[in-house]
């Protein structure tokens, strides 16, 4: 059996770094900094903007494999799609799609997915930031990788 590990890193939309755009209301001590740290909690959701598909960007996803005998490694960033500042959406919709692509291959191979937090993180989020951005997802067996 094959296997292809597989990680992602999510940061906080911009517009959740800016406390000036936070609802009005009584706040925690020292709210803000969490706020430019992308600890606080979204108001909306009560968890931290870059651990929820509707709030975060996935910047980085990373592979690993065995091929031939050999260790192979991908790592996609979200920078390395050469979109200004301001596209941030486009260079996350390439790389999301190229992730993708990837783990089709791989499931279409029939191999293994591995993945420390892949069931309740990486494959939720992976497939609500594709969603979200109105991308065609590639047919790949959820169920199977999830169970």
């Amino acid at each position: 059996m094959s296997f292809l590990c597989f990680d992602i890193e999510t940061v906080p939309q911009a517009r959740y770094l800016d406390p000036l755009a936070w609802p009005p209301g009584p706040h925690p001590e020292g709210w803000e900094d969490d706020v430019r740290a992308g600890r606080a909690e979204v108001w909306a959701t009560h968890v931290p903007a870059a651990l929820h598909s509707s709030t975060c960007l996935i910047v980085q996803v990373s592979f690993g494999w065995r091929q031939n005998g050999e260790i192979k490694t991908a790592m996609m960033q979200s920078d390395g799609y050469g979109a200004p500042e301001n596209a941030a959406a486009e260079a996350e919709a390439a790389l999301v799609t190229d992730a993708l692509g990837m783990l089709a291959r791989a499931t279409g191979k029939r191999s293994a997915i591995v993945s420390f937090n892949g069931k309740s993180f990486d494959l939720p989020t992976i497939r609500g930031r594709a969603a979200l951005l109105r991308l065609k997802v590639p047919a790949i067996p959820w169920r199977r990788l999830l169970y």
